[in-house]
C-alpha cells in the first residue's frame, strides 16, 4: 500500500467526467420483476461499491488512461494526456487588471531524448485544495497581460481555434501560445533576478516532487513552425531555452511530502529572502527583452 499524497489541486468535474464511462462498464444490471398490474420491468444501474478516496480515484484515473499517458514527452510522440514530476509554480490567472479569471500552473519537462518542454496549464480556482485557496498569494500586484482576455478565450475553446486578438484578424494558435507562456511563465514578475516567491498572483510551489497530470488542448513541437507562422516560431522557441511548449487543463497537482510544497504567504519575508534565486532560462532578462508588459 502506497504512502497517501497531498493534493493541491483536484479537478472533480473533469476526473468524473473520465471516469464515468468506466462507472457504467463496472455497474451491475439489475431488473425488478413487475407486478401483475405492472407494464415493463424496472431495469436500473446499479454501480458497485466505490471508494471516492482522491488517492484510489487517481488510481482508478491511471489504470483507464494506461498507455494513453504520455510520461516522457520525446520529440514526436503525442498523447490527449500528459503527466510529470517535478518543480511547480501554481497560483491565480488574471486579467489585464489584476483580476482573477482561473488558476494557473508552470513546469519545465525534459524527456529522455533530451527534448525540452513547458507545461502552461489553465484550470479553475475553485479545484484548489482549501488550504492552498485560503493562503493566496503574496501579493495581487505585478505584471499582467493584455493578452490575457485572448488566452482565456483559446483556452475555452481547447486551443484548437486561433481567436480575435489586438487587430481585425485572426492570430494564429502558435502565436497564441507564445501569449499563454508569457502568463504562465513570468505573470507578476516584478525585477530581476527573477524569484517566484516575490512574483505577484502566485500561491505557491511544489520543490522537485510535485506530481501532476494533465489534459492536453495544444502540443507544439518547434519543428511543427511553418513558414507562414515565424514569427510565433521566433517568439517561443528563438531563445533556444526549449524546444516544445504543451497547453492543457490540470486534473491534479500533489506531492508526498508537506515539506516540498511552500505556500509563499504563509511564509516569512525573512526566510523566503534567504532562498536562493532559481537559474536558468526564465529570468527578470526574459520579461526585459520579451514580455510585453503592463506595470501595476
Amino acid at each position: 500500500m502506497g504512502r497517501k499524497f497531498n493534493y493541491l489541486y483536484w479537478s472533480n468535474r473533469a476526473i468524473s467526467e473520465l471516469l464515468d464511462g468506466e462507472v457504467r462498464r463496472r455497474a451491475e444490471l439489475s431488473v425488478t420483476v413487475p407486478s401483475v398490474m405492472d407494464i415493463t420491468p424496472e431495469i436500473s444501474w446499479n454501480p458497485k461499491e466505490r471508494d471516492f478516496s482522491r488517492t484510489k480515484l487517481a488510481r482508478r484515473v491511471e489504470r483507464e488512461l494506461g498507455k494513453g499517458i504520455l510520461h516522457d514527452p520525446v520529440a514526436h510522440l503525442r498523447s490527449l494526456y500528459v503527466a510529470g514530476s517535478g518543480s511547480v509554480e501554481f497560483g491565480e490567472f488574471v486579467s489585464p487588471r489584476g483580476h482573477p479569471v482561473g488558476s494557473l500552473m508552470y513546469t519545465r519537462v525534459r524527456a529522455s531524448d533530451g527534448t525540452r518542454t513547458v507545461v502552461c496549464l489553465f484550470g479553475s480556482l475553485d479545484n484548489f485544495s482549501g488550504h492552498v485557496a485560503e493562503a493566496g498569494p503574496v501579493s495581487r500586484t505585478g505584471w499582467t497581460s493584455s493578452s490575457a482576455p485572448f488566452v482565456r478565450e483559446f483556452i475555452e475553446g481547447r486551443c484548437e481555434f486561433g481567436v480575435r486578438t489586438f487587430g481585425s484578424e485572426v492570430t494564429s494558435r502558435s502565436m497564441l501560445a507564445f501569449y499563454a507562456f508569457q502568463i504562465a511563465s513570468g505573470q507578476g514578475m516584478e525585477g530581476a533576478p527573477y524569484v517566484p516567491w516575490n512574483r505577484g498572483y502566485v500561491y505557491g510551489g511544489v520543490q522537485r516532487a510535485g506530481n501532476w497530470l494533465a489534459e492536453v488542448y495544444y502540443d507544439l513541437h518547434k519543428d511543427q513552425i511553418t513558414d507562414e507562422d515565424e514569427q510565433a516560431g521566433f517568439w517561443l522557441f528563438g531563445r533556444d531555452t526549449f524546444d516544445r511548449i504543451i497547453i492543457g487543463r490540470p486534473l491534479w497537482l500533489r506531492a508526498r511530502r508537506q515539506r516540498d510544497v511552500r505556500l509563499y504567504s504563509r511564509i516569512a519575508s525573512e526566510e523566503r529572502d534567504s532562498w536562493n534565486a532559481p537559474s536558468g532560462a526564465d529570468s527578470g532578462a526574459f520579461r526585459r527583452r520579451f514580455l510585453r508588459s503592463r506595470a501595476r
